[in-house]
């Protein structure tokens, strides 16, 4: 979400995947707005520096994340 709260990897994966279902439905500037709400709450938890992120049980390879969003923008 926009102001921080609660921000961990499930909602970066929240709008990652808004972001695909609105780049599918034609939805550019939502799409849009969704990877870069992505790209910036992983910014945000530092994911692009490549630190041990605490595992949550969402996805086994968590450092994949900031390079599937910084691919998905571009």
């Amino acid at each position: 979400d926009s102001n921080g709260e609660n921000l961990c990897l499930r909602s970066i994966l929240i709008s990652f995947f808004l972001h695909v279902y609105h780049a599918k439905v034609n939805q550019r500037n939502s799409a849009m707005m969704f990877i870069q709400e992505a790209i910036a709450g992983s910014r945000i938890l530092r994911l692009n520096e490549g630190l041990p992120q605490p595992k949550d049980g969402l996805i086994a390879n968590q450092d994949l994340v900031f390079p599937l969003l910084w691919v998905s923008e571009r």
